[in-house]
């Protein structure tokens, strides 16, 4: 995979805007709260539930950021960090619940 960089949209005084997020979680309800807090903030706003359709998703459509549950059921969010890394320009933050950092400790 070798995405093109894709350049942030401006806002009116030139400066990039962060607007497109790919958000990697499996949780339906979860995933549907933060697709709507999102989406009303103005965010373009995708989602993956695996690692597989993580990394389709990236084939075609860059995102500037990308919001990662740490336990996915086909592997592990930090899976998905390190595919990516290096070859997408975006910040990742990564989702986990409390319990889940002392497990993969």
């Amino acid at each position: 995979m070798t995405p093109a960089r894709d350049l942030a949209p401006e806002d009116e005084n030139g400066s990039e805007t962060l607007r497109r997020v790919l958000l990697v979680e499996e949780k339906g309800a979860l995933r549907d709260a933060l697709v709507a807090a999102l989406q009303a903030e103005g965010y373009d706003t995708r989602t993956a539930t695996s690692i597989k359709e993580t990394l389709h998703q990236l084939q075609s459509w860059y995102p500037q950021l990308l919001l990662i549950d740490l336990l996915a059921h086909d592997g592990s969010g930090l899976d998905i960090c390190r595919q990516v890394a290096g070859l997408l320009p975006a910040p990742i933050i990564v989702l986990a619940p409390v319990d889940a950092t002392t497990q993969l400790l």
